[in-house]
């Protein structure tokens, strides 16, 4: 049996006593990729910062094993790394700079960056191609640098989780490539790896799909999985067909 890096039973969100998710039992293996898809208003993004414990929610939640409110701030920002949508607040930081903020969690108050969290850095910006870019600003950079760059950030955490809301948002082609490249060599080293896409063509190189619909959970299954494709196209309203080409499920419009 797959270990479970993440397990809800019953998560239920409210934001101003409205909810939005609605006792979602989910199970997101261990150092595998979970693609988070549905259309908008379906709750992708509040679920990932639910399990991010970036807002409150009820019901069980569990992060390799530990409830999350158990854990210290510290504890989960080891755990769990964290890519969110247009983020902000770093604007007049270099680029290195803002990787370096993903070493944060491993550091004590005092002590700065050390060696290995220099090397790290560097490895990253090397991997991620912003050696040119290391220097400069997020304000001088283009919206598809800016989240390479922050994706950098995220990876320099070296978390055994990694959350992703739209992490390729604004990026080109390529880089898209290299991003499914990264995540493929991420989860061969066991990095559990949790992202919400609004591509379905990309959400379907994932090893796991979870389907929501108006804040609830529709099906969690693999992109082979025959009861996925129909789940999809009822809740497109029947505007997509999903054929197999190259070996590769293709989401085509209709």
């Amino acid at each position: 049996m797959n270990t479970l890096a993440i397990a809800t039973k019953h998560l239920h969100v409210s934001m101003d006593k409205t909810p939005v998710l609605h006792s979602l039992d989910l199970s997101i293996e261990a150092g595998r990729w979970t693609c988070v898809v549905g259309p908008n208003g379906a709750g992708k993004s509040t679920l990932l910062k639910a399990l991010a414990g970036l807002i409150s929610s009820q019901g069980q939640l569990l992060v390799l094993g530990q409830p999350l409110l158990e854990m210290s701030d510290k504890d989960r920002a080891k755990r769990m790394a964290w890519l969110g949508q247009q983020e902000s607040g770093a604007d007049d930081l270099s680029v290195r700079d803002v990787l370096m903020l993903g070493r944060l969690p491993h550091q004590s108050l005092w002590a700065g960056a050390s060696s290995q969290d220099q090397s790290i850095v560097q490895a990253w910006i090397d991997r991620l191609q912003l050696s040119h870019l290391q220097d400069r600003s997020l304000l001088q950079l283009s919206g598809g640098e800016r989240q390479r760059v922050l994706l950098g950030r995220a990876l320099a955490v070296q978390a055994p989780i990694l959350l992703m809301d739209e992490p390729i948002a604004n990026v080109d082609i390529p880089h898209q490539s290299d991003w499914l490249q990264t995540v493929k060599q991420l989860t061969q080293q066991q990095t559990t790896v949790v992202s919400v896409l609004h591509d379905l063509n990309l959400a379907m190189r994932a090893d796991q799909v979870v389907l929501l619909h108006q804040g609830r959970l529709v099906i969690q299954a693999t992109p082979n999985d025959p009861l996925l494709h129909q789940a999809l196209i009822e809740v497109f309203e029947g505007r997509m067909s999903i054929q197999r080409v190259a070996d590769q499920w293709v989401v085509l419009p209709m």
